[in-house]
């Protein structure tokens, strides 16, 4: 559980011998300590990408026009009239 999990990060990170890393190991885990703290989770906080950035999605418009919508309802009802009782 969370005993292990930070066994595991501890054993990963044993052997770091540059300053630079290690200091970031030790503010990484000072930072899940303080989200663990503050919102009772022992997870580790979520990378957020913001959209139009490198890794985010940048296109927000619809993926469907609206005559696609409509075609895919009438469709809907042709197909179900084909089951309707007495309709045959």
């Amino acid at each position: 559980m969370m005993t292990r999990s930070f066994w595991r990060r501890f054993e990963e990170n044993h052997a770091l011998t540059d300053p630079g890393v290690i200091e970031e190991a030790v503010r990484a885990g000072n930072n899940q300590v303080d989200v663990a703290l503050h919102y009772k989770i022992c997870y580790p906080r979520p990378e957020y990408v913001d959209p139009g950035t490198m890794g985010g999605e940048s296109d927000f418009r619809r993926r469907s026009t609206r005559a696609n919508t409509k075609l895919g309802r009438l469709h809907k009802s042709r197909l179900q009239s084909q089951f309707r009782p007495g309709k045959h």
